[in-house]
């Protein structure tokens, strides 16, 4: 969604008519997240698309909205993979990122941290979000 995580919890917990306080929604949520993300699975061919594109000089980064914590807890059993990326825009705690998915902030700050500053349209991006 792009939201910080009390944000996104409030959104649920309204659009949803969720009888908790997003506080504690959120709270709980960050359990599960601590218990799930570690054991995180990658999606079908990422890793072989990840080491195709390496191996032929493709620069790829990762542009994220997830937390750093949350990034360190998804990256648990993919480390060696995910070092094969130029680099990693967080766009939580990033000052570049303005505003989060789906406004491109996160994409464009990304591109303009490899060393060539592709412009939009010399990039490609795979999301995982709807």
């Amino acid at each position: 969604m792009g939201l910080p995580g009390l944000e996104y919890s409030r959104t649920i917990v309204e659009t949803l008519h969720l009888p908790v306080p997003p506080e504690k929604y959120y709270r709980l949520s960050r359990q599960k997240i601590e218990k799930l993300f570690p054991s995180a699975k990658l999606m079908p061919g990422a890793e072989r698309l990840v080491r195709h594109l390496h191996k032929h000089g493709i620069p790829i980064a990762v542009a994220t909205s997830s937390s750093e914590e949350s990034v360190a807890l998804k990256l648990t059993n993919h480390k060696e993979l995910f070092s094969l990326f130029h680099h990693i825009v967080m766009g939580s705690s990033d000052p570049e990122v303005k505003k989060g998915k789906p406004n491109p902030d996160i994409f464009l700050t990304c591109a303009s941290r490899f060393p060539d500053k592709p412009t939009p349209e010399k990039c490609l991006v795979f999301e995982d979000a709807p």
